[in-house]
């Protein structure tokens, strides 16, 4: 089977700005669509433990997220009262791993759309219809326009 060359990532959120980021170290040139046509400027603040920024540093950007990031010493587990249940200290935890660290999703949009440099962005595009052929996958967008594809990766969250 030959290497995909024409790849399709559905969903611009972290997942799928991530994944466009891997696939262009490794020299391919996906194209990448999300729902929305503009990014949002707002967001929750996000908990990433030392696995997320030990992956995070396999894409080249936990130096970038890092100057970014607060540093979280320690994590509180609480019931639904509010009465504590532990107490974890995190770099003890984590240490040979990497550290936890919170970050505004604002922020790590950001990193990542300018880490996926080189990938086409549309925004403001959906799938309307994919149609599975023998060794490629038509898809017609929510604009009329189509495209065919090796590989389409749903990474739209909980529409995926």
């Amino acid at each position: 089977m030959p290497a995909a060359s024409r790849i399709l990532i559905v969903g611009g959120g972290i997942a799928g700005l991530a994944l466009a980021r891997a696939l262009r170290q490794q020299g391919l040139v996906p194209e990448l669509i999300e729902r929305t046509a503009s990014w949002p400027a707002g967001g929750t603040g996000l908990y990433l433990p030392g696995n997320g920024v030990r992956a995070l540093g396999a894409l080249g950007l936990a130096d970038k997220v890092l100057a970014r990031a607060v540093r979280m010493s320690h994590q509180r587990i609480l019931d639904h009262t509010g009465r504590q249940l532990a107490e974890i200290e995190l770099a003890k935890l984590w240490k040979p791993v990497g550290p936890c660290v919170g970050i505004t999703r604002h922020e790590l949009r950001r990193i990542l759309v300018d880490g996926a440099a080189g990938v086409r962005l549309r925004l403001g595009t959906t799938v309307t219809m994919l149609s599975q052929q023998v060794d490629e996958v038509k898809v017609v967008f929510g604009d009329g326009s189509t495209g065919t594809y090796d590989v389409v990766v749903g990474a739209d969250g909980i529409h995926s």
